[in-house]
């Protein structure tokens, strides 16, 4: 009988799936890398064939969260108006936050721990080049916008700013329980509220 094949980026992106609900449920400092191990079905040494340890394994879970937002990104057809695009990224991203709110509490989990690492050039490399790439698809619409006349004109980085920090604070009011991020009403609320700041007055 031959040996069998194991896919292991497949075995791996499994792992990460079940991490992540465990590591929302219990908590980034309160999980244990058992518990992972019991809820993706594999014994613990294969566990660490993987992860070296737990703070390797809640970087993958978190990496693993941000690769997800590459297609969000993509999905951006500046062929279509500023207005679409601006109205479909923010119900995409949504849907994307509701779909995965066990990712979204592992990242506010992140962000914290980052900031209380002694050494944590790693963290700040990673949430940099998250902040980044999120922005950029923002400052990307809005100045298709102001080229097209759909706009006015503004300091486009600080408003993609702007933006992200709003985000985030609603984001941060789910993970707290003070909102439901999973409410339909939530895209249509915040894209109205942006692109009213940046409509033509007049």
């Amino acid at each position: 009988m031959s040996p069998r094949i194991v896919n292991k980026q497949a075995k791996k992106e499994a792992i990460i799936q079940k991490a992540t609900e465990v590591i929302s449920a219990k908590g980034i400092y309160s999980f244990k890398m058992s518990d992972v191990a019991d809820a993706a079905d594999v014994g613990k040494g294969t566990l660490y064939e993987y992860f070296k340890d737990k703070e390797e394994l809640v970087t993958a879970c978190y990496v693993y969260f941000l690769d997800s937002f590459i297609d969000i990104a993509d999905s951006v057809d500046l062929k279509n108006s500023a207005r679409a695009n601006l109205r479909s990224y923010i119900s995409v991203l949504f849907k994307h936050f509701s779909k995965n709110i066990d990712s979204v509490h592992i990242a506010f989990d992140f962000w914290s721990q980052a900031l209380q690492s002694s050494d944590n050039r790693q963290y700040v490399k990673l949430m940099t080049k998250a902040y980044n790439d999120f922005v950029a698809v923002l400052i990307r619409i809005i100045k298709d916008g102001i080229k097209k006349g759909e706009f006015r004109a503004i300091d486009v980085e600080k408003y993609a700013a702007a933006i992200v920090g709003m985000l985030d604070g609603i984001l941060f009011q789910g993970v707290m329980g003070i909102n439901d991020i999973t409410d339909a009403k939530w895209p249509r609320v915040i894209s109205n509220m942006i692109l009213n700041g940046l409509s033509k007055t007049g």
